[in-house]
């Protein structure tokens, strides 16, 4: 954007490309893009808008990447990438946590409540 000197939304592919190559997992992302003399006057910029505000209040979006540049005009570029990952990836980690938890426990207690966790947590990933 510094480069073109141009705040925009449409780069050299779409947004939505742009943030998978970094969070392949995303589901959910939105954009902010701004073009002003400081970042003060970006965010008041941002908040009266309807859409960036959205995007920056949405208690969705988990994951945040920020991009500063000056162009050669002299005016800062920003850029704020939202994402959120995917149901999916969260689904894993809780049961890769419930797999470790009850393998610690295994180690502690060899009772068969423990086993039985730890088959249920691998069954659930199947």
């Amino acid at each position: 954007m510094a480069t073109a000197g141009n705040a925009n939304h449409e780069l050299d592919r779409p947004v939505e490309e742009r943030i998978k190559d970094v969070l392949p997992n995303s589901c959910l992302f939105g954009e902010n893009v701004s073009k002003h003399t400081n970042i003060d006057y970006s965010i008041g910029d941002m908040m009266a808008s309807v859409g960036h505000r959205a995007n920056l209040l949405d208690k969705r979006f988990e994951a945040l990447g920020v991009g500063i540049a000056r162009g050669k005009d002299d005016f800062l570029y920003f850029t704020l990438e939202f994402a959120r990952l995917c149901e999916v990836r969260r689904v894993s980690r809780t049961l890769e946590s419930l797999d470790n938890l009850a393998e610690q426990e295994d180690r502690s207690s060899n009772d068969d409540f423990s086993r039985r966790a730890r088959d249920l947590a691998r069954a659930g990933e199947r």
